[in-house]
């Protein structure tokens, strides 16, 4: 959820997700004023600058005025997660001649039960999520996730 406030003080803009916050504003004045109003509402606890969240590595380097967002980590455990760890490094997404189709779809009974042995569902799902910052993998992501139908 995002919730935006804007008074005399600045505005500022709230990222919520579960049960932690993510505040970002215009003035320190703004953002200081609406963390003190939650902690006297709720008991909070301010973390400082933000640095995990739902799986994003942020790091801000405020001299150069720089916010990088990372997944390294995340696509790490993926890759470990679905016993990858030994596969070849690549340097593009994706084959770029190779093309799902329906005739690589299991045809029948046989090739259904090996199929419910590979966690294509659970990997495809977990991959989607890195397309927030590898935008170079989305084309790739998108045949894949179009696939998943003719499963």
């Amino acid at each position: 959820c995002l919730w935006v406030r804007n008074d005399h003080r600045g505005l500022v803009i709230t990222g919520v997700v579960v049960d932690d916050f993510v505040i970002t504003g215009s003035t320190d004045k703004a953002c200081k004023a609406f963390v003190d109003e939650l902690m006297s509402a709720w008991d909070c606890t301010f973390l400082g600058d933000l640095e995990w969240c739902i799986n994003l590595l942020t790091k801000r380097n405020r001299k150069e005025d720089i916010m990088t967002i990372d997944q390294a980590e995340y696509i790490d455990d993926i890759v470990h997660r679905f016993s990858m760890s030994d596969a070849a490094p690549i340097y593009t997404p994706a084959d770029p001649n190779v093309r799902l189709s329906q005739s690589m779809v299991p045809a029948n009974d046989e090739q259904r039960r090996k199929m419910q042995n590979i966690p294509y569902a659970p990997a495809v799902g977990s991959v989607l999520y890195t397309r927030l910052t590898r935008i170079d993998c989305l084309a790739a992501i998108s045949d894949v996730v179009r696939f998943m139908w003719f499963m």
